[in-house]
C-alpha cells in the first residue's frame, strides 16, 4: 500500500521537470493546494523539486500544467513511473481524477502511445532475421514409407517444424509474425512445401489470400521426419 513516507521514496526523479534527486532535495507539493482545502494525503501528493515547489508555489494542478505545458509531459512520465513501481495504476488513477478534461485526455492519449510503441518493440524483437543462408535448400526430411526425401530451407523447416507440433495450425499468423515475415510470404513458403510433399489441403481461396484449414493429413503426418539441421 501506497503512503507519503514509500511515495517519496519511491520517487526518483522531480514531477514537474523530471530532474533526478537525491532524498534531501525531495518536497511534497499538494497537487490541490492547501489553501484551496486540499488534504495531505497520498493523492493530493507528488514529489518534486524544491525549484518547481516554488515555481507551482499556490496554483491549481491544471493552471500549473496548462500554463508550463513541458511540465505536463514531466507529469505524466512521473506518474507512469510510480505506476511501474507499484504495479498497479492506483496512484495514477487517484492523481488524474483532478486533472481537468484536456489534461486527462492528453495523459491517457500518452498511456495508450506508449503502450503501443512497447508492444511494437516487444514484437520486433521477437522476429527472426532472414539471412541469405535461410534459402538454402539443405535440411532433410523423408516420407518414412517410401523413402523418399525432400529438401527445405531454414524458414521452410521453421514452418514444417511448427506444423509437425501443431497439426492444426491454429496460430499460423502469430508464427509468421515471429518469423518477422508477412501473410504473402508465408503463403508463399506454404506453397513452396506443398509442392515438393504435397501434404497441406488448402481448401479455400479468398480476396484476403488462402485460408488454412485442415491443412496436414494426419497420416500424413506420422510419416514424415526431420533428417538433419
Amino acid at each position: 500500500m501506497l503512503n507519503l513516507q514509500k511515495l517519496k521514496h519511491l520517487s526518483c526523479i522531480c514531477a514537474y521537470c523530471n530532474k533526478v534527486m537525491p532524498m534531501d532535495e525531495r518536497t511534497n507539493d499538494h497537487i490541490i493546494p492547501k489553501c484551496a482545502n486540499g488534504q495531505t494525503e497520498v493523492k493530493n501528493i507528488v514529489i518534486c523539486c524544491q525549484e518547481c515547489n516554488g515555481l507551482k508555489g499556490n496554483k491549481l494542478i491544471n493552471d500549473f500544467l496548462e500554463d508550463h505545458l513541458d511540465k505536463a509531459e514531466c507529469f505524466y512520465n512521473y506518474l507512469n513511473m510510480i505506476d511501474y513501481q507499484m504495479g498497479n495504476s492506483e496512484y495514477s488513477d487517484a492523481v488524474s481524477e483532478v486533472l481537468s478534461e484536456s489534461l486527462k485526455m492528453s495523459y491517457l492519449r500518452k498511456k495508450r502511445r506508449e503502450k503501443r510503441l512497447k508492444k511494437q518493440k516487444k514484437k520486433s524483437a521477437n522476429k527472426v532475421s532472414i539471412t541469405p543462408e535461410d534459402e538454402i535448400q539443405n535440411i532433410e526430411y523423408k516420407f518414412e514409407l517410401s523413402g523418399k526425401s525432400f529438401y527445405v530451407n531454414k524458414l521452410q523447416a521453421r514452418i514444417l517444424d511448427y506444423y509437425l507440433e501443431h497439426p492444426s495450425f491454429s496460430d499460423y499468423k502469430e508464427l509468421a509474425n515471429e518469423l518477422g515475415i508477412g501473410k504473402t510470404r508465408f503463403i508463399r513458403e506454404i506453397c513452396c512445401i506443398n509442392n515438393l510433399t504435397g501434404i497441406f489441403k488448402i481448401k479455400k481461396m479468398s480476396e484476403n489470400g488462402i485460408i488454412l484449414n485442415d491443412l496436414l493429413c494426419e497420416d500424413t503426418h506420422n510419416k514424415i521426419s526431420k533428417i538433419s539441421d
